[in-house]
Formats: C-alpha cells, structure tokens, sequence
C-alpha cells in the first residue's frame, strides 16, 4: 500500500501525493455499482481492506475527504496493526481538519514503525498549523535523523525557525539557523523562487540587505510574477533609501495582485524622494512625489509638512499655508506653527502688492495668532495699516509691539522710521479729533473714536477722560465701557475693571469678547466657577471663538480636573485656529 502525504499550508514544500493503492488503477472499484452506495453488495457481504482502500482514495481524488476518512478508518480497523493504514487514515483526517485525530493516527502509526519519518514529518506540519514551531520543529528533526537531508523538511524548519514567540521575524527569531536550512533546501532545489523568497526575507529582517537584495532577486528572476518579491524587495529599496528602484518595484508589485499591500512604502518611497529633491533645491520635482504620496494618503503628515515647504520653495504661499494647517489639524503638536505663520505673512504680503488689503490683513492677524511676538509679522501688520488702510493709530501699535519683539538691526532702524512717520500722521489725525470733539462736545461717537486713537497710542490717561464722557453721553456705548475695562485691567485697577465688563455685558449680552473679559479676571480672582460660566457664555456667543475654547480647555483641566471636556474643548481649538477662523478686533472702533 502507498503512503499519501498531508497537503500543507501556504509556502510549504512537500513532495507530489500518491493516491493509488497497489495495481496503480484510481478508478472506483466496481464500474458497475454506484460508487457511493457501499450497501449495494449485500448486507452479509464483508467489503474487504483493500476496496475501502479503493473507495477511499477515489473521494480523496474527489475532495471528498470526510468520506475518505470514513473509508480509511474502515481500512484501520481491518488492518489494526498495519502502519500504513494508520498513517494515510492520519493524512485523510488531516486534510479534513481534524488535527488532533490525525495526531493519534500518526502517532499510532509511529509505535507500529518507529522509522516512519513520513508520520514525523506531518506531525510537524500539524503542529505548524497549530502555531505550535517549537513542538514541530522537534518532529522535523526526529525525520531528519530518520531519513537524512530532505529538502521538504528543511524548508519547514527554515519557516520554523522564522518564529519567535509566534510572531513571525519576532524579537531574536533564530536567523541564522533558519538561512541555514534553506541553504540545505536550495542544495537540492537551486531553482526554487519559494525558498529564494524566504531566504532572503530572513536576511532582510535580520539587517543583511546585501544578501536580502541578492536572495529577492533571484526570487524574481526565477518567478517575475511573484508579487510578494516585488513587493518585499520594494520596501528593501526603501530601506537603503534607493527611492526610484523601491517606487519601481512597488509599482509592479501591485500590477502583479493589487491586493499586497504596498500602499504604505509607496507612500514613504514618494515622501523620501520629495525629500531627496526638496533638500537639492529641487522644489517642482519635491512637490510632484509629495503630491504623489499625499493622493495615496492624505494623511500622511510627514507629507503634507514637507509638501507645504516645497511649496513656500515655489513661492506657492496659499497651497503652502493650507497643507501646513492641515498637517497641524491633524497633529498639534507637530513643530510647524512657526513655518505657517511665516508662510501666512508672506501670503500676506502678495495679497498686499496687489491691493488687496483686507484679505492681506486676515493672514498677518492669523499669523500672528501663531506667533504673537512675531516682530517681522508685527512689522508688516503695521506698515499695511501705515500705508495700506491709513490707520495710522493701529500702525503705531503694532510698529511698537515689533520693536519691542525684537528685529535685527537694519529692519528695526526702518520700523522706527516708519513709526516716526506714523506718529506724526497720527499727531494731526488726533488734532483734527480734537478740534472737532471741542466744536461737538456732546457727541458721544466722536468723543469715542477720539479715546480708541489716545488708547492705541499707549495715552491711557487721555484715554480713560474720553471714554467716561463718551459713557456719560451714551451710557449703552458697551464697546466704550469693553475698552475702559481693558485699560482698568491692565492698571490692575480690577474692581472698576469688572464694573465696566459687567455693564458693557448689561448693554450688550451677546458680546462674546466681554464675556471672555470678564471671565479672564474672575480667574485672575480665583472665582473659578464664574470663570468658567463666562467663558461658556463667550463661546456660546461666538462658537468659534477660539482664545475663549483654549481658556476653558486649561481651566477645567487645572481646576476642574475635566480631562475629558478640557480635551473636547482643546481638540475644537486646534480645529478653528487650523482653519484660520478670525476673531473680533480687542478695540473695535466705531468712526462717525
């Protein structure tokens, strides 16, 4: 009687099946009864061993394999002392998934013949399938020493020894002993693709990237429609930073079965070669791959950071801010709100060359949200409101705010020239008020406008008469009493500060920069909860309110232990500042 061998998982060798029993015929046993009708000889007759044997091989041929189990055990049962009948019942059970059957029935065939290494050897595969690399790897060994060199074993001990911990290339999977046996295997099998395959994705886990490229090499040579070499060579490529050779064989590893799953090192291979240029100075070629790896993945937030900078390269300001805001949406904590800021500023500026000063304003004011002591953005804020919007007053503040930042030496020397010449703008724009407020003392909108150009040229005494008469005059003027307050706060003058908020807030219920205000100095107060019913009043005002969502973020997780609502709150932050939401000026002006 031949031996039959248990079929095996995926990428493991064995040698061809054997189905026939003596005779070689694989043909039902009688062509004249219905194969599957054993009944049909009559219940008193005794079938013999040998056409169960017939009847099991033929539904073994079929796929059959639980009535060839049927059968075999039949066969078994005739012949109890028979190793064969044991070791082909084990392989039936087997291929029909009944493991630890088979087990018994290979082990039963081992006590009949103890030199049966066939039976060791699939008692190995068994536990294979069962994760058990250890247990099997003990059973090949045992074969080995029965039978000697056997490429089929030694291939299965090279996939044994891939396993560590039963993660396959685990932490110290034995390498080393693995190349060994597919070395041993390819002695006999010099042409198989398999075994290059596995040899060489042993040598590419255990650093040797030499021998990992030779072995998946020749695995391709061998079988170019391997898309699983194509693919593992790829990601080699990737590794030793050969950008084009690794995009080159991802490609046709995806041609090849679109299934493996290349995408990721596509993406990385894209990203490093975006890179490669990008640090040549090649911005066009940099910002292509980039593309390239961002329509793969627009996620990917390596990509999208060094996209915006081939961008700013390019000088392509507005595409530049948008990926930047995009890769900070997606990671706030990415060390990229500097490069934003500066690629908004200089957005800023194009849009200011070409008059379009409003839109030129929004980008510095975000930019400056970014980096509120950003005195090149400082600067240019001023010199729009100078000579673009001829605010004189706003200029001379934030020409202030930049020098006071910090600038290098010729750029501050022309600030203070520009801020001279300001002032003095400045100086007959407020006499021009002044003349008017004394031909039209009762006129409360003059008398405010001319506080909101004393406060903005840092003349708060001059300030403070100006709004209480503009207040003595319009007593529901909540803007007037909002900047009063701010005035009072800043002098520390915290009493009247909250007087003014309260009664801006009295006049105006809906003006979310006081609500945020006075919630600021009930937390300088230590009243907590008040604070923290202000600042849900401001951002239920103004939704997106994005200073009063950070307030209240750091406030419920250092007072209130709120991780949960700080976070909810620092996650909607992170979400309007991206997207560039504007806020409500701190002195909003209201001109006659």
């Amino acid at each position: 009687m031949r031996l039959l061998l248990l079929s095996v998982a995926v990428r493991l060798l064995l040698p061809a099946l054997s189905h026939a029993a003596p005779g070689d015929e694989e043909a039902p046993p009688s062509p004249t009864r219905d194969p599957f009708d054993l009944r049909g000889a009559g219940e008193s007759e005794t079938l013999s061993a040998d056409y169960h044997w017939k009847m099991g091989m033929y539904y073994h041929s079929k796929g059959d394999f639980d009535r060839a189990v049927e059968q075999l055990e039949r066969v078994a049962d005739l012949n109890p002392r028979d190793a064969a009948s044991h070791y082909n019942l084990g392989v039936a059970r087997g291929e029909a998934g009944r493991l630890e059957e088979a087990l018994a029935a290979f082990r039963r065939a081992i006590e009949l013949n103890p030199h049966n290494a066939a039976a060791r050897f699939n008692i190995g595969i068994i536990r294979m399938r069962q994760g058990r690399h250890e247990a099997a790897v003990s059973e090949f060994e045992r074969a080995l020493i029965l039978e000697g060199d056997n490429p089929a074993v030694h291939y299965n001990l090279g996939v044994c020894r891939e396993y560590a911990g039963g993660v396959r290339y685990g932490p110290g999977f034995d390498a080393a002993a693995a190349a060994a046996h597919y070395r041993k295997a390819l002695e006999a099998m010099p042409d198989s693709a398999v075994i290059r395959y596995n040899l060489g994705m042993v040598r590419l886990h255990a650093g040797d990237f030499e021998n990992a490229e030779a072995e998946l090499g020749k695995a391709l040579e061998l079988d170019p429609g391997m898309a699983d070499a194509a693919h593992q060579y790829g990601v080699l490529m990737l590794r030793m930073r050969n950008y084009r050779s690794a995009l080159r064989h991802l490609r046709r590893a995806l041609r090849l079965d679109p299934a493996v799953p290349a995408t990721p090192a596509l993406v990385e291979a894209h990203g490093g070669l975006g890179q490669f240029y990008f640090d040549n100075g090649d911005f066009e070629n940099a910002r292509k791959n980039l593309r390239e790896a961002l329509l793969l993945d627009p996620a990917h937030v390596p990509s999208l950071v060094q996209y915006g900078r081939a961008c700013r390269g390019l000088g392509r300001h507005a595409e530049a801010a948008e990926s930047f805001r995009e890769a900070l949406a997606r990671d706030g904590a990415l060390p990229v709100a500097g490069e934003l800021a500066e690629t908004l500023s200089l957005r800023g500026d194009e849009l200011a060359r070409e008059g379009l000063h409003a839109e030129a304003e929004e980008k510095y004011l975000e930019a400056l949200r970014l980096e509120p002591d950003g005195g090149t953005h400082l600067r240019r804020l001023g010199a729009l409101y100078h000579r673009g919007l001829g605010e004189r007053g706003k200029a001379i503040v934030f020409y202030r705010r930049a020098l006071a930042a910090g600038l290098p030496a010729p750029e501050a020397d022309a600030v203070r020239r520009d801020l001279a010449e300001a002032a003095r703008d400045e100086e007959r724009l407020v006499d021009r008020y002044e003349a008017l407020v004394a031909r039209n003392p009762d006129n409360a909108t003059l008398r405010y406008n001319l506080a909101v150009f004393h406060q903005q040229r840092g003349d708060d005494e001059r300030a403070i008469l100006e709004y209480r008469e503009a207040i003595r005059l319009a007593p529901d003027n909540a803007f007037a009493r909002y900047n009063l307050g701010l005035i009072y706060k800043r002098r520390e003058m915290r009493s009247a500060a909250l007087r003014e908020f309260k009664a801006a807030l009295e006049h105006h219920p809906g003006y979310a920069r006081a609500h945020y205000a006075l919630a600021s100095l009930y937390e300088d107060l230590g009243a907590y909860h008040d604070a923290r019913e202000e600042f849900e009043k401001a951002i239920e005002c103004e939704p997106r309110f994005a200073d009063a969502h950070l307030a209240l973020a750091l406030l419920l997780r250092k007072r209130f232990g709120d991780a949960a609502g700080a976070e909810r709150h620092m996650e909607r932050y992170r979400e309007i500042r991206g997207g560039g939401a504007e806020e409500e000026s701190a002195v909003p002006v209201a001109m006659p």
